[in-house]
């Protein structure tokens, strides 16, 4: 029942049971506790997260798109979900961030 138990509201159900009543209407073989299913989970990827996802491919940022970066990345975390970056982009953006003060504080 894990999947019913944990996910129920996500899936848009009221309660665990209106989870499987719902689950029993569309798949023939019924509900099933013991069957591993898998959750998916969508969201929308704002233009601003595209350009952030943009920024953050490349090898190396410019100040002025760390900067952007920077700025992109506020936006998002005020606004949406803080989850639209991976981990690798969450780790590229702190490096390039850490970069450009070093290069900001030598200057």
């Amino acid at each position: 029942m894990g999947h019913s138990q944990n996910y129920y509201l996500d899936e848009g159900a009221k309660s665990p049971e209106e989870f499987i009543e719902v689950w029993n209407k569309l798949h023939p073989k019924g509900f099933d506790p013991d069957q591993v299913v898998y959750f998916h989970k969508f969201r929308e990827l704002t233009p601003e997260t595209i350009q952030l996802k943009g920024l953050l491919s490349k090898p190396t940022l410019t100040q002025e798109e760390s900067r952007k970066a920077v700025s992109i990345a506020q936006t998002i975390y005020k606004t949406q979900s803080r989850n639209v970056l991976t981990a690798k982009e969450n780790i590229a953006l702190n490096t390039q961030v850490r970069k450009n003060l070093e290069k900001a504080m030598v200057s």
